[in-house]
């Protein structure tokens, strides 16, 4: 099975969602080119993200926080297929999330500040762990800028007639870089050692950007694993755990399904609306409550003032 290439600059917003799901029916993955995001960005992650893994271990290890899952993580610390493995992935990585204030934290939704590399917990200089953070927060919002746009397009893939039909709940999206790198250790599949386990991605989509090691592989309809070319002009996406299950439902025959897929639509809408509502409504008893108590212990003051 041949992976189908995709491009963010075809005619009609039309042509580009016939695309998507055409690719998601038959692959759930694919190569974007296209997308806008210059070349000297992505030339300049990799340069950056090289400077970062060659620093010695007892130094990354110091630029880590494992309660919002930031930072660095070492060799072998996930087993993404334990049914197949024998240990941990034979590679190290570097997460890098929304940049959320420390007043604002919420661990529970992995909501929090990064860790940065910086000159007290590494041996870069100011200036170079500066241009690694620079370079890193300018990738991060054109990757979900070029997200945006195909979610866009996934919704007129839907046959719908709003391309902005799922915008509402992507106000605050949780976001994630994932920089990785892969020991020179071969793996070898019939001694359960892997480079990186079988695995699905959670989450909404994944836009993947490779260098010139091969490695990458996905597993098709049939069983079979195909090797993805590796290309750091074309960026490679693939659909993830909640946006297939919810494709899933609405890329079915068409023949009979239309009511269903209508309903389920709304039913999806409606959910999401009812939760977005929910939490609303817990923000705002937590600032009642909050303001109630201000009052009160303003009150309190002011009559202990007054005897």
């Amino acid at each position: 099975m041949s992976i189908p290439t995709i491009s963010l600059n075809c005619a009609s917003q039309e042509e580009i969602a016939s695309s998507l799901r055409e690719a998601c029916t038959n692959a759930g993955f694919f190569y974007l080119k296209d997308h806008s995001i210059p070349q000297s960005l992505l030339d300049d992650v990799f340069t950056q993200s090289k400077q970062l893994f060659s620093l010695p271990m007892e130094q990354k290890l110091e630029i880590s926080d494992s309660v919002l899952t930031r930072g660095y993580t070492r060799f072998e610390e996930e087993t993404l297929d334990p049914m197949n493995q024998v240990r941990g992935d034979t590679k190290e990585g570097f997460y890098i999330g929304d940049e959320v204030d420390v007043q604002d934290m919420d661990p529970k939704k992995l909501k929090g500040p990064n860790v940065w590399p910086t000159n007290a917990n590494c041996s870069m200089s100011d200036e170079q762990c500066q241009l690694f953070r620079d370079t890193m927060e300018r990738y991060r919002k054109e990757a979900v800028r070029v997200c945006m746009e195909l979610v866009r397009y996934f919704a007129v893939s839907l046959a719908s007639s709003n391309p902005h039909l799922f915008d509402e709940y992507f106000t605050e999206p949780t976001t994630f870089i994932r920089l990785l790198h892969y020991s020179a250790e071969e793996s070898v599949p019939s001694e359960g050692i892997y480079a990186c386990g079988a695995h699905s991605d959670y989450g909404m989509l994944t836009l993947l950007l490779t260098d010139e090691n091969k490695g990458l592989q996905i597993q098709t309809k049939d069983g079979a694993w195909v090797v993805i070319r590796s290309n750091n002009y074309v960026t490679s996406a693939g659909v993830d755990d909640q946006l297939e299950s919810l494709l899933a439902r609405f890329y079915s025959e068409q023949r009979g399904r239309n009511q269903r897929r209508s309903r389920e639509i709304r039913e999806y809408n409606a959910r999401v609306e009812r939760e977005a509502r929910e939490e609303r409504e817990a923000a705002e008893r937590a600032e009642r409550e909050r303001a109630e108590r201000d009052a009160a212990e303003r009150a309190e003051r002011e009559r202990t003032e007054r005897e």
